[in-house]
């Protein structure tokens, strides 16, 4: 008889495909009794026998480990057993290699989750990164903000992008800095108390004084301040009670302000009371005798532009 030979030296397998694998050889006769890789038996059930083609299923592929892998192929010569007697040679085997590589992670094989509370508070935000795949390495979550820098704790207000770091494992190959998702810290809403018109005298000008303003809501010791309008407006220059006062938008300072977003105060009114008059008359002099003349009667206290006749 003839000895079967080689035609296939190398394959090729990927982790999790599933793919089965041909090995062509030349049976000149003969048939396969069995196959060894790195000198264990494979299971029947686990290759295949189709004319000069040995068929390794995917599924044994897949239990071998990433690295290279010896097989062998056993023979029956002539389709009969080999008895071992003398003249009878040991029919050869053939062999061909194994090269097992471990699969690529990709985005869907991990479940990404934001945090649930993005609205700032002063603590980190931190989401939830769980793989899907089996027989990966360690998972290592990493931040990062707007400006493409690394941060441990996503806490101030801005967009961060969540990365992945993995280590090789059993199935799947090592990755780096993988983006698996973003989310965005959003300003807390403050609120500023204490915001008051000064009462006055009238004066014919609907502008009041604006005083006092205390932020509510700080997070700690955060640096923000408000900066709040000298003057308002009265929406009545004219005496009255409870006037309706506008200012201008109150806004906020300091190097942790933008973490804060301010409602506007509202219901700021004052009151306007009537401008006292001085009323005096010009001294005369007059002989006995004399009718008194028409005196002259000053008056002052008048808004700018105003006046009125006194009789």
């Amino acid at each position: 008889y003839t000895d079967s030979e080689s035609v296939t030296t190398n394959i090729t397998y990927t982790k999790l495909t599933n793919e089965d694998k041909d090995v062509e050889v030349k049976l000149n006769g003969n048939k396969v009794l069995g196959i060894e890789v790195d000198g264990k038996p494979v299971p029947s059930g686990s290759y295949g026998v189709d004319g000069n083609v040995i068929i390794i299923k995917g599924t044994y592929l897949d239990t071998l480990t990433k690295g290279d892998h010896y097989a062998a192929v056993s023979y029956k010569p002539m389709g009969e057993e080999y008895v071992a007697a003398a003249g009878n040679d040991e029919p050869k085997e053939t062999n061909f290699n194994i090269s097992v590589k471990v699969a690529q992670l990709k985005v869907e094989d991990f479940v990404y989750t934001a945090p649930t509370d993005l609205v700032y508070d002063g603590t980190g935000k931190f989401a939830e990164v769980i793989s899907k795949a089996t027989g990966i390495g360690d998972i290592t979550v990493t931040y990062y903000n707007a400006d493409g820098k690394q941060v441990l704790e996503p806490t101030t207000v801005g967009t961060y992008t969540v990365k992945v770091n993995v280590t090789e494992g059993s199935n799947y190959a090592a990755v780096s800095n993988m983006e698996v998702g973003t989310f965005a810290i959003t300003p807390k809403t403050i609120t500023i108390t204490g915001v008051e018109a000064t009462d006055r005298l009238y004066d014919g000008s609907a502008v009041v004084a604006i005083t006092g303003g205390t932020l509510e809501g700080i997070v700690g010791k955060d640096n923000v301040t408000a900066k709040v309008p000298g003057t308002g407006v009265a929406a009545d220059a004219n005496v009255a009670t409870s006037i309706e006062v506008t200012l201008s938008e109150i806004t906020l300072e300091g190097k942790d302000a933008y973490n804060y977003k301010l409602t506007q105060p509202t219901g700021i009114t004052v009151d306007i009371t009537p401008a006292t008059l001085s009323v005096s008359v010009e001294n005369v002099t007059i002989n006995k005798g004399q009718a008194i003349p028409e005196l002259t009667v000053n008056v002052t206290g008048f808004a700018k532009g105003e006046s009125t006749a006194i009789e």
